[in-house]
């Protein structure tokens, strides 16, 4: 059904319930992609995380820049790797509080080394402790999607602030 064709002339009441439709067919779209990205298969990791950026972008008004080399497809590895830049780009607008993020993915040797930086509030490492602690998860499941891949997460907190996250191959 196309919601446009039947929003004019309606109640309050019927506005409300359009508006929620619409946020909950948005959501479904969105747990759609993320559980299968099809444009990972479809357009390679370069082009489907600078969707997901562009969308988180629109979503939270959020500056995200992206670099990346034209990369050969690695299957196994360009899903731990859009999984990650999920995972990071959602820390970078929730915990953060980042205004900006950039992400760059290039060749590394055999593999991709993927970069992600913010300039939100960074993190401490008894903060991270504390997150593991009351169950959030998410540094913790990017670094094992990295390390089942063969690669190594990082994280530092730069002496200008915010955050960087990098994902190597190991040596």
């Amino acid at each position: 059904m196309e919601l446009g064709a039947v929003k004019a002339g309606r109640s309050g009441a019927e506005e409300e319930l359009g508006r929620q439709i619409e946020e909950a067919e948005a959501t479904i779209r969105k747990a759609a992609f993320d559980l299968s990205p099809y444009a990972l298969e479809e357009l390679g990791l370069c082009e489907a995380i600078r969707l997901l950026a562009e969308e988180e972008g629109r979503r939270e008004t959020i500056e995200i820049s992206m670099d990346c080399e034209a990369l050969e497809p690695h299957p196994r590895q360009d899903h731990a790797y859009f999984a990650i830049a999920r995972e990071l780009i959602s820390n970078s607008v929730r915990h953060a509080r980042a205004s900006k993020v950039h992400i760059s993915l290039r060749r590394d040797g055999s593999g991709i080394a993927m970069v992600v930086s913010d300039d939100g509030i960074g993190i401490a490492e008894e903060k991270r402790l504390d997150a593991l602690k009351n169950g959030h998860l998410g540094l913790v499941s990017a670094r094992e999607r990295a390390a089942a891949v063969g690669c190594e997460l990082r994280v530092e907190r730069p002496a200008e602030g915010g955050t960087c996250v990098s994902i190597r191959p190991r040596d």
